[in-house]
């Protein structure tokens, strides 16, 4: 019973996605439909197919903008979630200082693994051999360049890591070893993003991920990793092939500084755990002795 029941709490918030998912998509495609729908003309299956055609093409041109509806509406439920969550909490997390050291590493650590990850794809033509992962890269940075860097370089990596590191992480933790829940969050999180490279590449990206968060103490830094590297691919995105050599070097360059970012993260000191309960211990040592 309680197997089943914690199953249910890791699950819950992808879930919620789903739903959140088809309530959207149904509310836009039932209103999009009216609209163009005209009812002077009698139903057949050729006003259907061209129903069809027109809501697919709608859909193709704005998947940015529903991604971003779709996150907008999950990150205000995961976050009110999470909070609530990490209430119940019986520490807290003093962070030494200087604290912007560690996000120096972080950022160090998604640009690097980002480009050095994509140069290989790119140099390998991995895409090549999956037109689902050609045909979302196309439809995805085809769009305006702002939205892009709203939704998917922002709004999208945030609601993903409330999701995912931020409840489903977080969760599996309560019950299970850091380990084993850190590689289950990376499956969920890699097949939760569909095609095979999509997959592959995010789960990976997802260790990296939870061990800037653990290393970190701080989940602004999984988020700050997420962005970066969202960030970093459409700059990728809006740049012309390299050649062979340019391929070889970029790669090998950009592993050392990602490798490099996630050394100086295991290696560094940047948090204290504070259990409260020796907080009170102590508050309360204090009002003894004056």
């Amino acid at each position: 019973m309680n197997s089943m029941k914690n199953a249910l709490r890791v699950i819950s918030p992808i879930i919620i996605y789903l739903c959140v998912e088809q309530v959207v998509g149904f509310l836009i495609n039932f209103f999009y439909t009216m609209s163009i729908y005209d009812s002077s003309k009698e139903w057949s299956q050729e006003v259907e197919n061209e129903l069809y055609e027109a809501l697919y093409e709608m859909l193709s041109k704005n998947m940015i903008l529903i991604t971003g509806v779709i996150s907008a509406i999950c990150l205000l439920i995961f976050y009110i979630m999470m909070n609530r969550e990490w209430r119940k909490r019986t520490y807290y997390i003093e962070e030494t200082r200087p604290v912007y050291v560690k996000y120096l590493y972080v950022a160090a650590a998604s640009i690097g693994l980002t480009v050095a990850a994509n140069l290989a794809i790119n140099a390998f033509e991995v895409f090549s051999y999956a037109g689902d992962y050609t045909q979302i890269a196309d439809e995805l940075y085809s769009e305006p360049l702002y939205l892009q860097i709203l939704i998917i370089g922002i709004l999208a990596p945030v609601c993903e890591e409330l999701m995912f590191r931020g409840l489903i992480y977080e969760r599996l933790t309560s019950f299970s070893n850091p380990r084993s829940a850190m590689i289950v969050t990376s499956i969920l999180f890699g097949v939760f993003h569909g095609t095979m490279i999509q997959i592959i590449y995010a789960f990976f990206f997802s260790l990296f991920m939870i061990y800037a968060y653990r290393r970190a103490g701080s989940f602004l830094a999984p988020v700050m990793f997420h962005i970066i590297s969202n960030l970093t691919c459409i700059v990728l995105s809006q740049i012309d092939p390299l050649s062979s050599m340019g391929y070889s070097i970029g790669i090998v360059l950009f592993a050392m500084i990602g490798m490099y970012g996630l050394y100086m993260l295991k290696n560094g000191h940047f948090f204290t755990v504070i259990h409260t309960d020796n907080r009170q211990m102590d508050r309360n040592l204090g009002e003894m002795q004056n």
